[in-house]
């Protein structure tokens, strides 16, 4: 009798406990939002300081999926800026993580269907225009590559002799493709 009394107490301070952890990290993480008027103003300073000697105007503040949206003009030219509703952090290119998400699925599908015809994609590690080309074919590049300072014996068997370079059909390509350049040789969809 005496340990389940003791059992109980334990369990109650226990629940009492993680019960006051809980309201406190609820409160914690209220964020204080600061009025319009008090956006505009610290913005106006913030520009006022990147961009001396030339002349601001605010012309809106709204509230926009839970930033704010502040649209103002420097010397004329128009801009807007995003910042959060406590007022501390400002984004000037917010990019919607939907959208990130879909754009990369597309590429991911696009290189699958690459990858299913057969492309491949020739290149070496320290070439300037290899770089670039695996950033324009994105995350899923190495699903499709042929690193010819790794695999030598492979890019010889293809007749390699500049990078990068794509194998389509057979038939060995050079230079630097765009999306759109392999979409339209290969019939892969970037939608």
């Amino acid at each position: 009798m005496k340990k389940e009394r003791i059992l109980y107490a334990l369990i109650a301070i226990l629940i009492v406990t993680n019960v006051f952890t809980a309201a406190s990290y609820h409160f914690s993480l209220e964020v204080k939002k600061k009025s319009a008027e008090e956006i505009k103003d610290k913005v106006k300073k913030y520009l006022e300081l990147s961009y001396p000697n030339s002349i601001i105007e605010i012309s809106a503040v709204t509230e926009e999926n839970g930033l704010y949206k502040v649209i103002f003009k420097i010397n004329g030219n128009l801009g807007e800026i995003y910042i959060t509703r406590d007022g501390n952090y400002l984004m000037q290119n917010p990019v919607s993580v939907d959208e990130l998400i879909s754009n990369l699925e597309k590429v991911k599908n696009f290189i699958e269907c690459l990858k299913s015809k057969g492309v491949k994609f020739y290149g070496i590690a320290n070439c300037t225009y290899c770089k670039l080309q695996r950033q324009i074919l994105g995350a899923y590049y190495y699903e499709i590559y042929v690193p010819c300072d790794i695999y030598p014996e492979i890019c010889s068997e293809k007749n390699i002799t500049a990078v990068p370079a794509f194998e389509i059909d057979g038939t060995i390509r050079y230079g630097l493709m765009s999306l759109d350049d392999l979409s339209k040789l290969t019939g892969c969809s970037l939608e």
